[in-house]
């Protein structure tokens, strides 16, 4: 996974985020959909009731074993965002004019209400 262009990551660095009244720093694994904290074992469980506010202005929720980040509510609507990271395979060039291509992250996002 070395030579892999791009990230797995949605966030490019940890950021901030408080569980259970303690301060950790995490960043969301879009291709794994897991957010993982920075110290310490493992990555944070999904849970319906978990939301975590990630450097003071953005919501993330788990939802059915899956993270969104919350976009807008608004009474009985919710609207979230739901970045996904594929894993595009490295492609050796058909007919030798191209080049290789090589492997590679590509971040998508799906809207849900």
């Amino acid at each position: 996974m070395k030579n892999v262009i791009g990230s797995r990551y949605y966030h490019k660095d940890y950021v901030n985020t408080i569980i259970n009244g303690k301060k950790i720093l995490v960043k969301f694994d879009a291709y794994s959909d897991l957010m993982e904290p920075k110290f310490g074992p493992g990555y944070l469980p999904y849970s319906n009731k978990l939301k975590l506010l990630l450097n003071q202005n953005k919501t993330w929720i788990a939802y059915k074993n899956k993270w969104f980040r919350l976009i807008y509510k608004d009474g009985e609507s919710t609207y979230l965002l739901k970045p996904i990271v594929e894993y595009v395979k490295a492609k050796k060039a058909e007919e030798g004019y191209g080049g290789n291509q090589p492997a590679k992250f590509v971040t998508k996002e799906k809207y849900y209400i």
